[in-house]
């Protein structure tokens, strides 16, 4: 638990970093410390959310759900 702080901050940088990629079209997150949302355009390498320093570390698992949207 000591290392939640550093973890956190890691997670935020790396966070960060997908934003100015111009992949991420929203996150944010849920109350109570239950977690976030991030959505992304396009299809995302497995790799993108693996190599996030919580994910690795085992801090944080993820949860990948691909949503197609068509325009009429």
């Amino acid at each position: 638990m000591q290392q939640v702080p550093v973890l956190q901050h890691t997670h935020d940088n790396y966070l960060k970093k997908l934003k100015k990629t111009g992949s991420v079209l929203f996150e944010g997150y849920f109350d109570n410390d239950d977690g976030g949302i991030m959505i992304m355009e396009g299809k995302v390498a497995d790799q993108v959310i693996t190599l996030d320093p919580t994910i690795q570390s085992g801090f944080m698992n993820d949860i990948i759900t691909e949503v197609k949207i068509y325009k009429h």
